[in-house]
């Protein structure tokens, strides 16, 4: 089964939404949900055993963000906890989306994706990153074995 055929790697996590996340209307000020997103997809990475280091050894840099969405169901409030998955929705030749979704007791309360693309050195200037085609291996980490 190829990679872009396997099913995804899921990665699942609960936390609590902290008094600081919440607006002056007591529910979780929207920006909020960009971070966790950001730091969902960070703990899928883990999961999927990639280091920063094995991303530059597999010829990246890293997985600059190039676009990210939201849409907002159920309100979270100071206290609420909340369970998020994330996983590898599309492939691309040199990007990838990673499809969040946030539950609150059991209930989708917000969804959202990142797209990311796999960035490397561009050969014309080295301070500069370029979108690269994504190696077999980093698809097939990040799917079901």
């Amino acid at each position: 089964m190829s990679a872009a055929a396997a099913r995804p790697l899921v990665s699942r996590r609960t936390f609590r939404v902290q008094w600081g996340e919440c607006d002056a209307a007591r529910i979780v000020f929207y920006p909020n949900y960009f971070i966790w997103f950001d730091e969902a997809t960070a703990a899928l990475l883990e999961k999927a055993g990639m280091s920063q280091r094995m991303m530059v050894e597999a010829g990246g840099v890293g997985i600059p963000l190039v676009d990210a969405r939201a849409s907002f169901i159920i309100a979270a409030s100071h206290g609420d906890d909340l369970e998020i998955e994330s996983f590898v929705e599309r492939w691309g030749n040199k990007s990838f989306t990673v499809r969040h979704r946030i539950y609150k007791d059991g209930k989708l309360a917000a969804e959202g994706y990142e797209t990311r693309i796999w960035g490397g050195r561009d050969p014309a200037d080295e301070r500069r990153l370029k979108a690269m085609p994504i190696p077999a291996e980093i698809k097939a980490r990040l799917s079901e074995p």
